[in-house]
């Protein structure tokens, strides 16, 4: 990719005063940020959001194509903590529009424990919006295929899969202690229990 068509930003706190180019970024109406709130849509909705879009720009040869008529879309990368970290010191991001992953994928980097049964890695997340955008599942195929072979190759060699800390938990396979306030959350949000009832309803 040319130099030209991204910029680096390096920290942990991304203020406008500290990087004035993001002033756009943050006050336009198509920038989302990725996000599980309560108020955030799935990508079904954001792709007719896009398409929408599209269309109206297709009418309108004479309209310059610039960062005011396209959707921008904020992927907090690093492990958990840092993503949440991140998020949640940078008050810019919470004025941004929200979109959920709401799907039923499973994490490939089995390598890893990951925090709870649906969570996924960067990765998995970036190919699983631009396949859902695109509408091609091949997409998400051809980039997820790489992280797949990296933990075959590790479990060649003596590496065992991990199951989600949420899957461990529910199983009483989990031995640390957790606080009553992390146990009534893990109950009140996880999809990994309705996955479960669905399941073993479809038994």
């Amino acid at each position: 990719m040319p130099e030209k068509n991204f910029n680096i930003l390096k920290s942990r706190k991304f203020t406008v005063n500290k990087f004035p180019e993001l002033n756009n970024v943050y006050n336009n109406e198509n920038t989302y940020v990725i996000f599980p709130s309560e108020s955030a849509i799935n990508l079904d909705e954001f792709r007719e959001l896009v398409n929408s879009n599209e269309n109206k720009i297709g009418k309108c040869q004479e309209e310059a194509l610039d960062d005011s008529n396209i959707f921008h879309v904020i992927l907090i990368d690093g492990t958990w903590p840092q993503a949440s970290g991140i998020f949640y010191t940078n008050h810019d991001l919470h004025k941004l529009k929200q979109i959920k992953i709401d799907t039923e994928y499973k994490s490939e980097y089995t390598v890893r424990t990951q925090p709870r049964e649906f969570f996924l890695s960067t990765l998995e997340t970036v190919s699983i919006i631009l396949s859902t955008i695109e509408q091609k599942p091949k997409i998400y195929d051809d980039l997820v295929k790489p992280l797949k072979a990296l933990c075959e190759y590790q479990f060649e060699f003596g590496a065992q899969p991990h199951q989600s800390k949420e899957y461990l938990i529910f199983k009483g396979l989990y031995n640390k202690p957790l606080s009553k306030k992390y146990r009534n959350y893990l109950t009140k949000n996880s999809k990994f229990l309705k996955w479960s009832a669905i399941k073993n309803d479809s038994a």
